[in-house]
């Protein structure tokens, strides 16, 4: 009974050390740093706790009101670790390979290190977050709509994370290729780490890949703004997007505001991700 007993103690205080490093490791990060958690880990930054207004500019004459608005201030109470990039095809095979994430993920063609995944259901998306939660011990998940929108926009209030104008070159989709909506540029995702970073050191939030981020999808504004920040609880039959991608043909779809709809279960194409890490307050 006694070794019982030491042996259950030892097992505590392990538990306990683990923690306590785990916690030590995160007071380590400061706002800025990058880091990986392990070999196959997406490489994540440390964006500020603050706060930003969310939603459509007022001068933005692009605004679709009934899922944009009210343009409104949000706090950001704790600093969070983000992807710097979208998750790659690799890291998510990695997850595939080790039992971890339950389909293949589709290279449509251009798999491999760089280039980011696309072509996934919001469900496989957070099947990676979890196996990330298990592997790193390290509490991983999809990035609300808040947080995303917070992250992507860098510390910018305009229409685009670097101005008001859309500009050329400095995102992945048809109309950031200056050549307008009938684009003949190839399309696919480019490498990740193509563009210029945003303010926060984060690549690629708009165009290359559209990313899930963890919220239901609410046409209604009251429900958009009102309602806890993310629901996982697998209810929702739609789930939220954002950023736009490749294949995104109208510039409004390419601004942080902008809220796109995908169907729950469902792989589109053109649909990748990145991950949220939470940090030890």
């Amino acid at each position: 009974m006694r070794s019982l007993f030491r042996l259950n103690s030892v097992l505590l205080a392990i538990v306990f050390l683990s923690q306590a490093v785990t916690a030590e490791e995160d007071k380590t990060h400061e706002v800025g740093d990058t880091f990986k958690d392990c070999g196959q880990c997406p490489e994540m930054v440390v964006v500020p706790a603050g706060s930003f207004m969310m939603g459509a500019r007022p001068y933005d004459k692009m605004t679709k009101k009934d899922v944009e608005l009210p343009y409104h201030k949000q706090e950001i109470g704790n600093e969070f670790a983000i992807g710097k990039f979208e998750v790659t095809y690799s890291q998510y095979l990695a997850c595939y390979e080790a039992g971890g994430c339950s389909q293949r993920p589709y290279p449509f063609g251009w798999g491999g290190d760089t280039q980011p995944l696309s072509g996934i259901s919001w469900e496989q998306a957070k099947e990676y977050a979890d196996w990330l939660t298990e592997k790193s011990e390290h509490q991983y998940r999809l990035p609300s709509s808040i947080e995303w929108e917070y992250a992507a926009r860098g510390g910018m209030d305009t229409i685009y994370p670097w101005g008001d104008d859309l500009g050329v070159l400095k995102a992945k989709c048809e109309p950031c290729d200056g050549i307008g909506a009938f684009s003949t540029s190839f399309k696919a995702p480019v490498p990740i780490g193509t563009y210029e970073p945003n303010g926060f050191g984060l690549h690629d939030v708009i165009g290359n890949v559209q990313e899930w981020v963890a919220d239901c999808f609410y046409l209604s504004p009251d429900d958009v703004f009102q309602k806890m920040p993310w629901i996982v609880d697998g209810t929702c039959e739609n789930h939220e997007s954002k950023g736009g991608s490749y294949k995104t043909s109208n510039q409004y779809w390419a601004r942080p505001s902008a809220r796109q709809i995908g169907r729950k279960g469902k792989i589109y194409q053109w649909y990748g991700f990145r991950v949220l890490r939470e940090l030890e307050k």
